[in-house]
């Protein structure tokens, strides 16, 4: 008698309501919540779930930063699904860009160097 089994990592996207200005690029932009997880497999079956961790990731950059598991599994069930209150902590250096020309930076610069607007 064979047995097939396997453990495979999973990935489950959910897009979530509203814009909101890319704390890494300055763009505003969609957001979606990020499920990562491990599953057991037997006979292509699922049977659990296990290891998983929550992320925000912006469609306008890719940037992404993972949010407590509890607010996580709230916003996958659909009782949450806006970002209010949830602090976002990126790593990695900024870029913000110019609303009106569109130059980017990763300088501390409160205009642009280019048209001279605000950042």
């Amino acid at each position: 008698m064979f047995f097939f089994f396997g453990i495979l990592p999973g990935e489950k996207v959910i897009p979530l309501e509203g814009l909101l200005a890319c704390p890494r690029c300055g763009r505003l932009t969609r957001v979606e919540l990020v499920v990562h997880y491990q599953r057991l497999s037997l006979f292509f079956i699922p049977l659990f779930t296990w290891g998983r961790h929550y992320f925000v990731r912006m469609s306008c950059c890719g940037a992404a930063c993972e949010i407590d598991s509890r607010i996580g599994r709230r916003m996958e069930r659909g009782e949450q699904t806006t970002l209010d209150g949830v602090e976002l902590h990126f790593s990695g250096p900024t870029v913000r860009r110019c609303q009106n020309c569109g130059y980017e930076t990763t300088e501390d610069f409160s205009f642009c160097p280019r048209c001279g607007g605000p950042l």
